[in-house]
Parts: C-alpha cells; sequence; structure tokens
C-alpha cells in the first residue's frame, strides 16, 4: 500500500453530510488522506461532491460505497412493519405496505467512478464481485475493504484489494458486518488487528475508538482542568456526618466593620463551620462561586 502521506490517517468517511468536500480538503491539507461518502447519495450527488473536492485540493482523494446486500425476508419486513405501526398511527404516518430493493445507485455510482476514477475506493457492508473489483483495478483506482472479522478479512484478501480496513467494537453506533444477520464480534480493536493479522497479508488500517499511538498516562485525581487552576475562595465541606455538639465559638462576635470603600473589592467568602451553623449565631452569609 503506497500511503505517501506526512500524516499516517485516513478521514473516515461518513455518510449523511459529516464528510463534506471541505473536510477533504481540509485532512489533504493536514498531512492526511481524506475520504468522501457517497452512501445515501445518488451518482449525480457523488459527482457533484467529487468535482468540489477537486476543487479545493490537489491532493488524492478517496471515495467510499455501501455495497448493497440482498433484501430481506418479506416476514421480517412484514413484523418490523407491524411494530413500527402503533407509533407510526399515532403521529399520522401512513407506513407502506412493502418496501422495494434499495440498490443505493449502486450500479450507476460504479459506472461514473469507472469513467472518472478518483485514488481511493472504500466498501462498506460487503465486497464487490469479483469482475467489480477487477473492473475498478483495471481503472487504477486502489481498493479498500472494511471487514470486522477475520473469516471477512479472507474473503476480501481473495478478491484482490489493497488494503483492509479492520473495524472494532469501539467503531460507534454500527458495524460493517458483510451480512446484514450477522452478529458483529466483541473482540476489542487492537486484539481484532492481531487476528486480521494472521490470516492476511495485506495492510491494514484500524478504525473505531482510535487515541493515540501511546497510551496516555493515568491522571491523578488531584489534577486539576486548566478551567479550574485558579485558586478558589470557598472551602469544601467537610464528608462525613455534622456534629451535633456546639462549637466554642459559638458566643462570637464580629468586629465592627469600617465601612465599605469604593475601590475596595468585596472579601472572599468563606463556608461556615458545619458546626457553627447548628450551634452558632444566625447570620446572612454571602453566596460563594468559584
Amino acid at each position: 500500500m503506497d500511503f505517501d502521506r506526512a500524516v499516517p490517517l485516513i478521514a473516515a468517511p461518513m455518510a449523511g453530510g459529516a464528510s463534506t468536500p471541505a473536510l477533504v480538503a481540509a485532512v489533504n491539507g493536514a498531512g492526511g488522506l481524506g475520504f468522501l461518502a457517497a452512501g445515501y447519495r445518488d451518482a449525480d450527488g457523488m459527482r457533484r461532491q467529487i468535482a468540489r473536492a477537486r476543487e479545493a485540493t490537489d491532493r488524492p482523494i478517496g471515495v467510499n460505497l455501501f455495497v448493497p446486500g440482498p433484501p430481506a425476508g418479506p416476514g421480517a419486513v412484514a413484523a418490523y412493519r407491524e411494530r413500527l405501526l402503533p407509533e407510526a398511527l399515532g403521529r399520522g404516518v401512513e407506513l407502506p405496505a412493502a418496501i422495494p430493493p434499495d440498490r443505493d445507485d449502486w450500479d450507476a455510482k460504479l459506472d461514473a467512478l469507472l469513467r472518472e476514477p478518483v485514488d481511493w475506493l472504500s466498501y462498506t457492508f460487503g465486497l464487490p464481485g469479483a469482475a467489480e473489483a477487477a473492473a475498478v483495478r483495471a481503472a487504477g483506482i486502489r481498493q479498500l475493504g472494511t471487514v470486522t472479522s477475520p473469516e471477512e478479512a479472507r474473503a476480501a484478501t481473495a478478491l484482490g484489494l489493497d488494503a483492509l480496513v479492520v473495524q472494532g467494537p469501539e467503531a460507534g453506533g454500527h458495524r460493517a458486518t458483510h451480512r446484514a444477520e450477522d452478529r458483529p464480534g466483541t473482540l476489542p480493536l487492537l486484539q481484532l488487528l492481531a487476528a486480521v493479522r494472521e490470516v492476511t497479508p495485506l495492510p491494514l488500517v484500524a478504525a473505531g475508538g482510535l487515541g493515540s499511538g501511546r497510551p496516555s498516562p493515568p491522571r491523578s485525581p488531584r489534577a486539576r482542568s486548566p478551567s479550574s487552576s485558579a485558586p478558589r475562595t470557598c472551602a469544601p465541606r467537610s464528608p462525613g456526618p455534622r456534629p451535633r455538639t456546639a462549637a466554642p465559638w459559638s458566643n462570637w462576635t464580629p468586629p465592627p466593620s469600617p465601612g465599605p470603600s469604593p475601590a475596595a473589592r468585596p472579601a472572599p467568602c468563606a463556608t461556615p463551620s458545619p458546626t457553627a451553623t447548628r450551634a452558632g449565631p444566625r447570620r446572612r452569609t454571602r453566596r460563594c462561586t468559584t
């Protein structure tokens, strides 16, 4: 995998609008590889996004496609519709009696990319057919396959892809299993990378739950955030139950005030002792803020 980047990071393609051409250009400018998300777009929308990205950056870009799977069985769709029906009726929404197959404009997108190739093409929720992968390869496009298990990694390797995106359970809201009915694995990302490495020689891209290349040192429980570095003016209350005995200074009388000065700042407030609040003289105190 010829990843000629100053920063070995890929901006994950996020369908639904987050992966904009501006984001692709920004990632490229920072030294990484920007990716557009073609999922939920038709072929014309994908072409417009590619054109805008190429206007914003002269570096290589990538595009991600959702691989269409076989349609779900009619029984499962009907059962799901029945579960949604009370909610839909309560909101005045009419559910369709049947849902036609949705291939996310797959064929038109592939045709557009073969005629106007991009540098990288990645696949999510499955793999292309052997003839489709061969045509993409012949067009000079490098291919990434998203995998969530060693079995999926074997299939992607046999297809002749250039690299694999290994997606662990830390990836978030969904996992890109190759079949909708497959239950995603729970092997943590680092262990999944090791398991996939045993079955394929292809370069691997880690995806999901990334932080930094080195483990962070444990944070001291006494450490303060930068916003709390200023000294506090109020002492915290002592933990534990409040004693019910009178304090030795319960009859203490404050000295007379010299009177406020126009230029003087108010004195820091102090939290009264728990014992003084019960047995001492009742005095109005100012609310403390930090």
